[in-house]
């Protein structure tokens, strides 16, 4: 499995979308949802990850490495964040102490809600 960033829908608003590999046959397109700060002058996007507490904790560790190589790739100044969106706190603990395992470097691209 692996995850690139590719240029966005050419609408240009600077989103990017994330080509998912799940296998040999299959790809899935995530799209960097982009969160525009008019009066600061600036934006931001990120990859949006609704975790419904179906996947074990192994799972989502594969998932965050997966990332990492677009990370690496990446020429853009930025990487936007992986945000998983959590349905209880019980959950966002399981999933931040899985975080903190991770590589200082990709614990700063996750973050948990």
């Amino acid at each position: 499995m692996g995850i690139g960033l590719v240029p966005g829908d050419g609408a240009g608003r600077g989103d990017h979308q994330a080509v998912v590999r799940v296998d040999d046959d299959l790809h899935v397109r995530r799209a960097a949802v982009p969160l525009n700060f008019p009066l600061q002058g600036r934006s931001s996007s990120f990859l949006l990850e609704i975790d419904l507490s179906t996947e074990q904790l192994a799972r989502i560790r594969e998932k965050v490495a997966g990332y990492w190589p677009a990370v690496e790739m990446s020429t853009a100044d930025y990487f936007p964040y992986v945000v998983f969106v959590v349905k209880d706190l019980v959950r966002r603990n399981e999933l931040t102490r899985l975080f903190r395992q991770l590589q200082v470097e990709q614990q700063e691209m996750v973050r948990t809600y």
